[in-house]
């Protein structure tokens, strides 16, 4: 092998070391991998449905649980195209199976905290940081994609009546497949908020 060839070889293998080290840090290729893993075998979690005034309605936890859309309740156009608009949720219990539709739901993974009686259920901020929104919007954009960052999350019935508070030094939230639905990552374990209110702080706001 020419010192050209060794060199270009070294010079790969450090690449691909600073790629796979990018990757792993990368908050949207974690979150695939990790939805792969709970497709596989669920995760450990517990479901819990709300009324509108925040009471709750059913509370299920399971050691391999897994929610998705039900495409069964997917609509159809005239010319026979199918819309991905189904709010009907499959949803996953050892070897068991719920269908859930209306109701406030959220399926938080075993290791994330409610940490509801730590802060008040309302907010009250006064912020006078000068501050450029354009780049504020872009630094929150790769932070989200990256890491995440440290957030507070206020989550709320449909007609407003709190019913829970998360948090977490690295959080990141997703879009979903799942109408109304936002699935967001606290401190690598996993919280899925359905047809519900919530506001997520930047936790340096509440300080």
């Amino acid at each position: 092998m020419t010192r050209q060839n060794r060199t270009r070889r070294i010079c790969a293998g450090v690449a691909l070391a600073v790629l796979v080290g990018l990757l792993s840090s990368c908050a949207l290729v974690s979150k695939d991998v990790d939805n792969l893993v709970a497709l596989m075998k669920g995760r450990s979690a517990t479901i819990v449905t709300y009324n509108v005034y925040a009471q709750q309605l059913d509370r299920v936890h399971g050691t391999s649980v897994d929610i998705h859309r039900d495409g069964t309740f997917d609509s159809t156009n005239a010319d026979g195209t199918t819309n991905a608009d189904s709010s009907v949720l499959a949803i996953s219990v050892g070897n068991n199976n719920m269908t859930h539709v209306g109701s406030t739901m959220i399926m938080a993974q075993d290791g994330i905290v409610d940490i509801t009686g730590q802060l008040p259920a309302t907010v009250d901020l006064n912020n006078t940081e000068h501050g450029t929104p354009l780049l504020n919007y872009l630094r929150q954009q790769f932070r989200n994609t990256w890491k995440g960052t440290s957030r507070t999350v206020l989550v709320r019935s449909q007609n407003g009546s709190p019913i829970a508070i998360f948090g977490g030094n690295e959080v990141e939230y997703y879009a979903t497949d799942i109408p109304k639905s936002t699935l967001l990552r606290i401190d690598g374990k996993y919280l899925l908020i359905y047809r519900s209110d919530y506001t997520i702080y930047d936790n340096i706001l509440l300080q």
